[in-house]
């Protein structure tokens, strides 16, 4: 069995508290709408959650941890480690958008429609953003790290035990 830290395990007894919390809501307003909302904003909750726990005083961001499990061979400069920081900050913003969004759509039928819009651009937006920021460190920092190469690491199960969230 995987190993997990506190902040993990902390995160994930916050999520399974909402979840509840939220089936409870829901039992008390049939008007608030879990599905598939409370799955986006538990899923991109976490995401913000574990890329802000990475850029805490003492702690290494995500990225960075990926970046040592793909074993490249290359090393880090500290231009490419301020690239990484900020596409962390970037990750928190999105994910954070995308699970407020989602939490307006759960619990605001009036808005739910338009709050559905924005929570799929969002998506659409990480995709891209998770393609593009990999395209612009090969370029601007030659880093030979793809996002395929970063999928199948973080596709692995084993990885997540060596990851510090």
């Amino acid at each position: 069995m995987a190993k997990m830290g506190v902040g993990a395990t902390r995160a994930t007894a916050v999520a399974v508290f909402l979840a509840v919390g939220a089936v409870l809501a829901q039992m008390a307003d049939p008007d608030i709408v879990l599905a598939p909302f409370l799955v986006v904003v538990l899923i991109n909750g976490l995401v913000a959650y574990v890329f802000a726990r990475g850029l805490m005083p003492g702690r290494q961001p995500l990225i960075l941890q990926i970046v040592g499990l793909l074993d490249s061979g290359y090393g880090t400069s500290p231009e490419f480690r301020h690239f990484v920081v900020g596409q962390c900050w970037i990750w928190v913003g999105l994910s954070l958008l995308t699970s407020l969004s989602g939490l307006v759509a759960m619990l605001v039928p009036e808005h739910q429609n338009f709050a559905s819009m924005v929570v799929a651009g969002l998506v659409v937006i990480q995709i891209a953003w998770f393609v593009l920021s990999h395209e612009y460190a090969n370029r601007r920092y030659r880093r030979p790290e793809t996002w395929m190469d970063t999928l199948r690491v973080i596709s692995r199960p084993g990885v997540w035990a060596k990851l510090d969230i």
